[in-house]
């Protein structure tokens, strides 16, 4: 029969770590915990959780310790999980051994939904694999390999939700200068890795840095095979950056030609409808949005999906659309129905007391 260990690399996660663990432990028969210099409690609060603790002197290269803390684990399977993530689904074990029986030597992806900023958004990402065989490899943003090689992979069915994306949290414990620093000696090994670059990008991009992320994005860009499963999500991440540098009509006829061919991911529409919008494009960007609204979770294709742009985004783009345009009614209407999917939306709610008080429509 299988048995699942927990591996977890962590440093200073005092304040993570025993949610971690407990939402964790009824799913799992081993917890392994390999500490890499925390000057917190974390390895108090890993052996008050019954976790089998490891050391490890950190040497800037994420697969490094991750294949230390395999080394814990005496499991037939491994499920990774970082310390501000949580297992949910009080079927997750089942799930996992289930998976295990069926597809004994293929890695499993679970569903990651990221509580960020702006909600939901949820990727599909491989945590689960055979012991025998299993590696990590990449300095940062690391993979899975089997002996040697990208092992076939499969969704098991589990879910967990990630904590570390909103904004409080990466900037105040300096993820972002870790992950550029590890980034860019990366690149530096090899400056034709186009993945490589996209997270550099994204790292800047998620760090508010949009001016220094604009170079990456591009050689990204320049450099990434046209079949790679994270386009879709390079080309709408770039589309934002440009527009917060108030460079609207220069993404729009960037990534125009590219996106037509991503148009089933509501995160693709998305960001073209803002951007024609910007520019005074009505009738694309009306299309756009209002095909925002149809669309479903594309189900990990493409890379991770913001909830946001299937629901309370468009709304309430279409609102400022209405608005701009004089039509008030119309407005209130795609307001409320942007409130209706997140209620307390700061700027749906600013736009119903511009429409019922008779100020000045906004102009993108």
């Amino acid at each position: 029969m299988s048995r699942v260990a927990l591996c977890m690399i962590v440093r200073d996660e005092a304040a993570h770590l025993g949610a971690c663990l407990d939402a964790a432990r009824p799913h799992v028969d081993e917890l392994c915990v390999l500490d890499t210099g925390s000057v917190d409690g974390t390895i108090k609060i890993a052996r008050a959780a019954g976790a089998k603790v490891g050391r490890f002197a950190w040497c800037d290269d994420f697969a490094a310790a991750r294949n230390a803390a395999l080394r814990l684990a005496t499991a037939t399977h491994v499920l990774s999980l970082d310390a501000d993530e949580r297992l949910e689904g009080a079927d997750a074990g089942a799930r996992l051994r289930a998976f295990a029986t069926k597809l004994p030597r293929a890695a499993g992806r679970i569903t990651m939904i990221d509580d960020g900023d702006l909600g939901e958004g949820r990727s599909r990402i491989v945590r689960f694999f055979p012991l025998a065989g299993a590696s990590w490899s990449g300095r940062i943003h690391e993979q899975v390999r089997l002996d040697d090689a990208v092992p076939p992979s499969a969704d098991t069915g589990v879910v967990a939700r990630h904590y570390g994306y909103r904004t409080t949290e990466i900037l105040g414990r300096e993820k972002v200068e870790r992950n550029l620093k590890l980034l860019r000696a990366a690149i530096q090994d090899d400056p034709s890795s186009a993945y490589d670059w996209f997270q550099l990008a994204r790292t800047l991009f998620v760090g508010a840095r949009y001016e220094e992320a604009v170079e990456p994005f591009a050689m990204a860009l320049e450099q990434i095979e046209p079949d790679a499963p994270y386009l879709p999500l390079l080309v709408e991440l770039f589309g934002h950056c440009l527009r917060r540098l108030n460079r609207s009509a220069e993404a729009l006829e960037l990534i125009g030609a590219i996106t037509p061919a991503f148009r089933n991911r509501s995160d693709t529409c998305y960001v073209e409808g803002v951007l024609a919008l910007d520019v005074g494009e009505f009738e694309r960007a009306e299309a756009l949005l209002q095909r925002c609204l149809t669309l479903k979770d594309p189900g990990g294709k493409g890379g991770d999906s913001q909830k946001m742009t299937r629901t309370f985004g468009p709304a309430y783009h279409l609102g400022c659309l209405r608005e701009f345009l004089g039509m008030q009614d119309e407005a209130i209407a795609y307001y409320r129905k942007a409130l209706e999917f997140q209620p307390g939306h700061p700027e749906s709610l600013a736009g119903l007391k511009r429409c019922a008080g008779g100020a000045a429509a906004p102009t993108s």
